[in-house]
């Protein structure tokens, strides 16, 4: 049977494909989820008569934008922490609202949060699920995102809150959830993947952060961790002692990692580890300046995620604007020490846009 086609025509297309570049009044040809083609003649597949045509005359068409670092299950708090720093915001309301949060309460956060992702252009997210209180809480987080038709990867949540009562017993039985998650919720899923938030360093036992990781390894899925993310504290680091233990993994991505070493970054950079900072949450909460010059400097790919939208609004232009302007402020910066003033501002607008459509989404 054929696949469903669409044509879009006319309007100006953003690639952010070098060998393509910008085309204007071009077409681009869809076959079910595929882009297979994209023309620079506006009429180059109209012959196609069993496809959907879509005129895009005045309009910008580009990538759907890749949110790296989304708590959906925190969409229903929305402006409760924008006065909070980190340890005010782990408090109030990270363990506050996570030790009542119900599962059908994570059924309507995830659906309407990815909804809300998808209105801002938002087409992919990570979900970074933290808040799994029983089975019952996973499930219904994964069916969010199945019923809300986004893109993207479920990060199972090894945090435990004082939740009453219990659905696990021991990290055991957390660990093998998600064995059975990952084999019963994505078979013949073409728009979800899934993978593990492992518990902030420097909060467990060294030998459960261990035991989470090389089961990412075992099962095949993706690895997320909150790094680095506490400037002036011990914790969330780590990254030494794992790669001493060969558990830095390629594709393991950093959240944050406002707080890292030199040392940190290269070990990163030699992992094959990718970074995600989320501005608004960054900069508020005491966190530290964007990792982003590190992450140029040693050549690790870097996105941008909105974490929560207790702190700012969950549309990835803002955060692109604030990323955007606090780096050009940064360079300008040095210039000025020089006793200069700035004749090139950098980074670009295609920089940031970058970061919020290609960044991280390996």
């Amino acid at each position: 049977m054929e696949l469903h086609k669409k044509v879009i025509r006319g309007g100006i297309y953003i690639t952010m494909d070098a060998n393509i570049g910008d085309v204007k009044n071009g077409a681009v040809l869809l076959e079910g989820n595929i882009i297979k083609e994209i023309s620079h003649s506006e009429h180059a597949f109209d012959h196609h008569q069993d496809a959907e045509f879509i005129d895009a005359h005045g309009a910008i068409v580009m990538p759907g934008m890749v949110d790296a670092h989304r708590h959906n299950w925190m969409s229903l708090f929305r402006g409760v922490s924008t006065e909070e720093s980190l340890p005010a915001f782990l408090i109030n309301t990270f363990y506050a609202f996570g030790g009542v949060f119900t599962a059908s309460n994570m059924y309507a956060a995830v659906l309407s949060g990815n909804i809300n992702a998808i209105n801002a252009g938002t087409t992919t997210v990570y979900e970074i699920n933290d808040c799994v209180n029983t089975p019952d809480h996973a499930f219904n987080a994964i069916q969010g995102m199945k019923d809300s038709g986004i893109r993207g990867i479920y990060a199972y949540g090894m945090q435990v809150y004082n939740f009453e009562p219990s659905g696990f017993k021991s990290q055991e039985d957390r660990l093998d959830m998600a064995r059975h998650l990952s084999c019963t919720q994505f078979n013949r899923q073409d728009r979800l993947g899934m993978g593990m938030l492992i518990s902030d360093l420097g909060t467990v036992p060294f030998a459960h952060s261990a035991q989470q990781i090389r089961l990412t390894d075992e099962l095949g899925i993706k690895c997320v961790s909150h790094t680095g993310a506490a400037k002036t504290s011990i914790l969330l680091r780590g990254l030494r002692e794992l790669d001493d233990h060969g558990l830095l993994r390629p594709g393991h991505l950093h959240a944050h990692s406002n707080g890292l070493t030199g040392e940190d970054w290269k070990l990163i950079a030699q992992t094959g580890g990718y970074v995600v900072s989320t501005p608004s949450s960054e900069l508020q909460m005491g966190m530290g300046f964007l990792p982003y010059r590190a992450c140029v400097e040693h050549d690790i790919p870097f996105g941008l995620g909105t974490d929560l939208t207790g702190v700012t609004t969950d549309d990835l232009f803002t955060q692109m604007n604030i990323a955007l302007q606090i780096e050009r402020a940064l360079a300008n910066d040095q210039i000025h020490q020089r006793d200069s003033m700035p004749f090139e501002i950098t980074p670009t607008v295609r920089d940031a846009l970058y970061w919020a459509t290609m960044g991280a989404q390996k």
